[in-house]
């Protein structure tokens, strides 16, 4: 039997002669099997002094064989159950099992917590700590770590590959530098990669997924779910709920699931991907393609020269400032080249508009100002005289129409200048502005 001694500033060192032995902590029985590779504490009283056991039997502590655990009789009363040591190792390769405030040691440790509210502390090395149940917090420090929990905060600290999860409970993970792979739960997780290039995967709840700095891989779960991509080259799904999406700087691919997502592609060159459902989508700066999938969506490609699929559904398609392809698709689709509300629409641009089957409504114009009033211009390539319309600011008598080849070009009259040219209507010849394809506000 051996006699712990709590009140040793120094610690308490526990040596094995082999066999199934009994300690007795202030008066507390514990069963220990050194010899067996198992300990486990039953019950506790109240400590505040390391643990350390004496692997080589020789009644000298050594840091490079023997196993230190720091604070491990808490300041406090342990339940049943609460800490144990499962599989007792050395220094450089341990099991330690813990509930309460823990520090690992430098070498490849696994660290776990118990019921109640952990603090565990990872240190240099490739360390795998598991929160278990209550509210965590968890902090990997360098190295390849792999961080668990059930309500927590994870924080994987500077440089490694590290493998962050949770189960239920709303978390908190950040993954440090370092190339991280970090897991949601059943909870409304906070999931940030920081540095490096990370993914990041949602779970059951309503999770933010923030990227950072890198080349990200974000995951969506089942929630409606907030992705930020930030810096780099990101790769972000999203799946079903209502998502809202921050691609951030750099040539970025989103593709939807389903819900009404709202999509920012941010700066750079841009792959957007609707899917199901009524999604917002603004490709920013940068050259875009973007595809609407199914649902009435709304798009706007914002700045550079972008290309825009409607698809299916009845979608409202804007270019933006640059020279745009926007191609609506199956659905009765509503097509401009322009951003309307900017301060100058469409002077230089040269768009292309293509409706699609379907009842299209091509946009030259609004209620406030001419579209192409100076230079530049729009072709419509597929306009169908019996089903589509083609929408102009002011009244009839500000136009007029000349036909070239298999042309017909609609010019704004200017007085005492050249008339201006503002679209090109590609394939018809017998067009004219008192029909009611043609739309004046």
């Amino acid at each position: 039997m051996y006699l712990l001694n709590a009140t040793l500033a120094g610690g308490n060192i526990i040596a094995d002669g082999g066999g199934n032995d009994t300690l007795t902590l202030n008066g507390v029985t514990v069963a220990i099997g050194l010899a067996s590779g198992t300990a486990g504490v039953t019950r506790g009283g109240e400590f505040n002094t390391d643990l350390l056991v004496d692997l080589n039997r020789n009644g000298v502590f050594n840091p490079a064989v023997d196993l230190l655990i720091l604070d491990f009789f808490a300041d406090r009363n342990l339940e049943p159950g609460e800490g144990f040591i499962e599989t007792v190792g050395n220094l450089e390769g341990d099991t330690i099992l813990a509930s309460f405030p823990l520090k690992a040691t430098t070498g490849p440790d696994f660290i776990a917590g118990g019921s109640s509210d952990d603090s565990l502390e990872g240190l240099p090395g490739n360390d795998t700590i598991d929160g278990d149940a209550g509210d965590d917090s968890l902090f990997g420090n360098t190295g390849n770590d792999v961080l668990n929990g059930d309500e927590l905060i994870a924080i994987a600290d500077s440089g490694g590959t590290d493998i962050l999860g949770t189960q239920a409970g709303n978390d908190l993970l950040d993954g440090g530098r370092g190339n991280d792979t970090m897991n949601g739960g059943g909870g409304s997780d906070t999931l940030s990669g920081n540095r490096g290039n990370d993914s990041l995967s949602a779970g059951g709840g309503d999770d933010i997924l923030n990227g950072g700095p890198g080349g990200d891989t974000l995951y969506g779960g089942l929630g409606n779910d907030t992705f930020l991509g930030n810096k780099g080259e990101d790769r972000i799904f999203g799946n079903v709920g209502n998502d809202s999406i921050d691609a951030g700087r750099g040539n970025d691919i989103v593709v939807l699931g389903k819900g009404t997502d709202e999509v920012l592609g941010g700066g750079g060159n841009d792959s957007l991907y609707g899917n199901e459902g009524f999604d917002v989508i603004l490709g920013g700066k940068g050259n875009d393609l973007i595809l609407g999938g199914r649902g009435n969506d709304s798009i706007t490609g914002d700045g550079g020269n972008d290309s825009i699929f409607g698809q299916l559904g009845n979608d409202l398609l804007l270019g933006g400032s640059g020279n745009d392809i926007v191609r609506g698709g199956a659905g009765d689709d509503t097509l401009a080249g322009v951003e309307p509300s900017a301060p100058t629409t469409a002077t230089g641009e040269f768009d292309t508009l293509i409706g699609g089957s379907g009842r299209d409504r091509f946009l030259l114009g609004d209620g406030d100002r001419v579209y192409y009033s100076g230079t530049g211009n729009a072709l419509i390539t597929d306009f169908n005289s019996v089903e589509d319309a083609i929408v102009l600011s002011g009244t009839r008598a500000n136009y007029t129409l000349s036909v070239s080849g298999n042309v017909t070009n609609i010019f704004l009259r200017q007085t005492g200048q050249p008339d201006n040219l503002i679209a090109a209507v590609q394939g018809t010849t017998n067009l004219a502005l008192d029909r009611p394809y043609f739309t004046f506000i």
